[in-house]
């Protein structure tokens, strides 16, 4: 792993530690999101991917055995009942619930955290414009 870290969720809390309360509460409130989204809903996943994660995640992992709206049709709905710490062969291929991904948000400093999925909320897009007037005198 990373250091003097065991686990990529012991460096993923670290980092969250390590940054001001506001910035933190804002990345916790979208990994809440992102984590309850695959626990509830699941996602598609391609048939390769199903089977890996159903030999290496098993006790992770829920297949619904039913197939997507989305898309082609053609894809298992996968939950996920756990975190799991990261994904080897999987990671960077498609969006799984993993603590290596929440980590490398806070690293990139993706505040959105748009490769979880998410979008510019009216909140942010509100705030940034409070922001900008506070400080266009400078």
């Amino acid at each position: 792993m990373i250091g003097q870290f065991q686990t990529w969720k012991s460096f993923t809390k670290f980092l969250l530690k390590t940054l001001p309360v506001e910035t933190a509460n804002t990345y916790k409130h979208k990994f809440v999101r992102f984590i309850k989204y695959w626990h509830r809903i699941g996602c598609p996943v391609v048939d390769d991917h199903v089977k890996i994660l159903e030999n290496k995640y098993a006790n992770y992992i829920i297949n619904t055995r039913r197939y997507s709206n989305r898309g082609a049709k053609n894809k298992e709905v996968i939950k996920f009942k756990r975190i799991v710490d990261e994904s080897p062969g999987l990671d960077n291929k498609d969006d799984y619930l993993t603590w290596r991904r929440m980590a490398m948000r806070i690293i990139k400093n993706d505040i959105i955290c748009y490769s979880l999925s998410f979008s510019i909320t009216k909140d942010l897009t509100l705030r940034q414009k409070k922001l900008v007037e506070k400080y266009k005198n400078l």
